[in-house]
């Protein structure tokens, strides 16, 4: 299936999914992301026509997944897992560098401060001559 460059899978619409089927309604999907039992439906449909299958059915007021659905929201438990892990990935990795500044050491001494609060190290001043 050849897609267009813009077109592209949104979390945020796979998230709405994934709370529908969670809860087998629209209606509660829709409270707990608060919106209305509209937009979630309208917001579902974008993955059907990304994926070009139907994910879901409604029947007496409660929704039935489809067999591309049930595998969809299995997937996406996988796929919220993985972003959540990149995300404490790169949360927790602790980045070091060393800045130069070049000045004169009486420009130093007034304009700039011995601690920034953006880092752990102190701020080591070496002269300029």
């Amino acid at each position: 299936m050849t897609r267009a460059a813009y077109d592209v899978m949104d979390r945020k619409l796979l998230h709405c999914f994934f709370a529908m089927a969670r809860h087998g309604s629209l209606t509660r999907a829709g409270t707990e992301l608060d919106i209305s039992e509209a937009a979630v439906s309208q917001r579902i449909r974008s993955p059907e026509i990304y994926l070009g299958t139907k994910l879901y059915e409604t029947r007496g007021g409660r929704v039935q997944l489809t067999t591309a659905g049930a595998r969809t929201a299995r997937l996406a438990v996988s796929v919220f897992s993985e972003i959540e892990a990149l995300e404490q990935a790169v949360n927790g990795a602790q980045e070091t560098a060393e800045i130069a500044l070049a000045s004169h050491d009486s420009c130093c001494a007034i304009c700039c401060p011995t601690r920034s609060p953006r880092f752990t190290e102190p701020i080591r001043w070496r002269g300029c001559g």
